[in-house]
């Protein structure tokens, strides 16, 4: 069922208030969405999930808003998403609802956005945290399915590999062994695309290039459109390869060749080295075209330090003596300090989040002491009684031990009177 536009969804509010939408709540429109039975667009999603944190104290429906406003954040490059997504895991811990692909992906969205944002450390400890669940996810699925284990392995591997670290080739290998045996051909590219990545970054440009080739190899399978941008991937990395080679020709061709395959926003990185590899073979007037371009889906790319760099080469195609290269110095600037605060936030958020976890271990270890206390009590009181009623036990058989002697004896006593001897 698909329900489009917020008309429908304002009338669904009206009712909802006094129990006569068509759905019940807006808590199970919500869930319905989740759950695939039923389709909104964003803004309706978005509407609906704001309108829950206001109105509905049902942990697991707060969790579930969130989620979606953290998912609409994250699509915009809004880091703010993290606190959303860190805010449903906590609402989660609440819930009396367990949802284990919530868990895991809370927690694979945050990896994402700590790891892209260059904090390693809190991007591996999210991926290692979601593992479990996306174990016990899998363990539900038929066996072609079973793809959020091996996703997250190559979302670690892809930590490791951002530090240099060997885990990640042999992380890569495991997963390139299982998507294979799957028929996995996006996750082939993927896979095939961090080696590359990560050959090249150790300037072993033979292996880098290979592994690359790899994914030109079965273009035929990556016809459809969400998976033509591994072969982007491909020739843009192969192109920069080639750069790093002075292999200037070459490096051209597979640059522009990755444009084919990109939608508009994911240009940008291969028109930053179009313009910069334009700029060294003495091409300013290319450069400066692909410059512009690059500048055109700036505002809508993911900002990062190495996506500044295209301001600093539009600025060195201006002469000194024009006063022009002051504006792309000062757009330089101005998006280096938006970029820092974006960053400064998102380091708060760490801060925060470490010290809720400090608390909550702090929490669970008093509780958990005092369980221990109380169980030391209960079986000290226990023994104590048990000790008690023994004790009673005794004194009772005593007793009555001692007056069946007494008896014993008075009896005794009566029949030596009557007693003859003959």
């Amino acid at each position: 069922m698909k329900i489009w536009g917020v008309t429908v969804l304002f009338i669904l509010l009206q009712f909802d208030c006094i129990g006569l939408s068509s759905y019940g709540s807006l808590r199970k429109v919500l869930i319905d969405v989740y759950d695939g039975v039923l389709r909104l667009d964003n803004d309706s999603i978005q509407t609906v999930a704001q309108h829950l944190q206001q109105n509905s104290d049902d942990q697991y429906s707060l969790a579930l808003s969130n989620y979606y406003i953290a998912n609409h954040k994250n699509s915009l490059n809004d880091l703010r998403a993290a606190s959303h997504y860190i805010e449903a895991i906590h609402q989660l811990e609440e819930a009396d609802t367990l949802d284990v692909f919530l868990e895991l992906s809370l927690r694979k969205n945050l990896g994402v956005i700590f790891k892209q944002n260059g904090d390693l450390e809190s991007g591996l400890r999210y991926y290692l945290e979601a593992l479990p669940f996306a174990e016990a996810y899998d363990k539900t699925r038929p066996f072609e399915k079973q793809t959020n284990v091996m996703s997250l392995k190559y979302n670690i591997a892809n930590a490791y590999s951002a530090n240099y670290n060997p885990k990640a080739v042999d992380i890569y290998l495991e997963i390139l062994n299982e998507a294979k045996k799957k028929n996995d051909t996006k996750k082939i590219a993927q896979i095939n695309n961090q080696l590359g990545d990560l050959f090249q970054k150790a300037e072993e440009y033979g292996l880098a290039i290979n592994h690359f080739k790899s994914i030109l190899d079965i273009s035929d399978k990556l016809d459809d459109p969400k998976l033509e941008m591994y072969l982007g991937f491909a020739n843009q990395n192969i192109g920069e390869v080639y750069f790093e080679q002075n292999r200037f020709d070459l490096a051209e061709k597979h640059l522009l060749r990755s444009l084919d395959y990109y939608s508009n926003d994911r240009k940008f990185g291969a028109m930053v080295e179009l313009a910069e590899l334009y700029i060294r073979i003495g091409k300013k007037a290319e450069a400066k075209s692909i410059g512009d371009q690059a500048l055109d889906i700036y505002p809508s790319v993911q900002k990062t330090k190495e996506g500044l760099r295209i301001f600093e080469l539009m600025a060195s195609l201006i002469s000194t003596e024009e006063e022009k290269s002051n504006v792309y110095i000062t757009r330089l600037l101005a998006e280096q300090q938006l970029l820092n605060e974006e960053r400064s936030q998102l380091t708060d958020l760490k801060d925060k989040e470490n010290l809720y976890r400090v608390v909550d271990s702090y929490y669970k270890e008093l509780e958990a002491n005092q369980r221990k206390s109380e169980y030391r009590q209960w079986i000290i009181t226990g023994c104590a009684i048990l000790v008690s009623l023994i004790a009673l036990v005794a004194i009772y058989f005593m007793i009555m031990d001692k007056r069946k002697k007494q008896e014993l004896s008075d009896i005794a006593e009566d029949d030596s009177s009557d007693f003859k001897y003959y």
